[in-house]
């Protein structure tokens, strides 16, 4: 009788929220908020759109929040559908 055995090589902390869905465990890029502005965040050190970052996207902040991107307002700026972090946080965007 033969045993499978599963090897995972990639795993996610899973931040509870009734804001996002559990992302893929793709990071597509990790930055600090530099701004905040509403539901919207500023990362002056990342361009968005260089990066692909899309609507649907997740992203989760090391102060455990998590979110959604709405929509990429320009290179800098994102707009969120909730607060994940505050100034000097740093962000991780995963793949929707």
């Amino acid at each position: 009788m033969s045993v499978f055995k599963s090897q995972f090589t990639r795993a996610l902390q899973v931040i509870p929220s009734d804001k996002c869905d559990i992302p893929y465990p793709n990071v597509i890029c990790s930055g600090e908020i530099t701004n905040v502005s509403g539901n919207s965040i500023e990362c002056t050190s990342l361009s968005f759109t260089d990066l692909n970052v899309q609507a649907g996207d997740i992203i989760y902040c090391n102060a455990g929040a998590a979110g959604t991107v709405v929509s990429v307002i320009d290179e800098n700026n994102l707009e969120l559908n909730a607060i994940v972090g505050g100034i000097g946080d740093v962000i991780t965007i995963y793949q929707g």
